[in-house]
């Protein structure tokens, strides 16, 4: 019998942490595989050593970390606009309804 914390059941808490703990040796090893083979070809780092990872919170409007994402190119002066910048964009909404929905602030589910 499993006790029930804030609405989990603590069999599917600790399937969800170990869910996690596969993701994140999954990525880790992705990352080692792909950077040693790109420092291999192009003699440069692939990944930074250190990345950033942030929950949104629901506190938190989602527009504004989007928005702060899209320009990130620009800020780093590889792009003067959004749209110029090549790796940017979703599999599922084109990248002009992404750079409208950001800037309006509109969530896409009501849109």
């Amino acid at each position: 019998m499993t006790s029930v914390v804030s609405g989990f059941s603590r069999t599917n808490k600790d399937r969800v942490l170990r869910i996690r703990s596969s993701c994140k040796r999954l990525i880790a090893r992705a990352k080692q595989y792909s950077g040693f083979y790109y420092k291999k070809e192009h003699r440069g780092v692939l990944w930074q050593r250190y990345g950033f990872e942030h929950v949104l919170r629901d506190d938190e409007l989602t527009q504004v970390v989007a928005r702060y994402i899209l320009e990130n190119p620009i800020r780093a002066g590889l792009a003067k606009r959004v749209e110029d910048y090549p790796y940017v964009g979703s599999l599922v909404h084109p990248l002009r309804e992404l750079i409208e929905w950001a800037a309006a602030g509109n969530d896409f589910n009501k849109a």
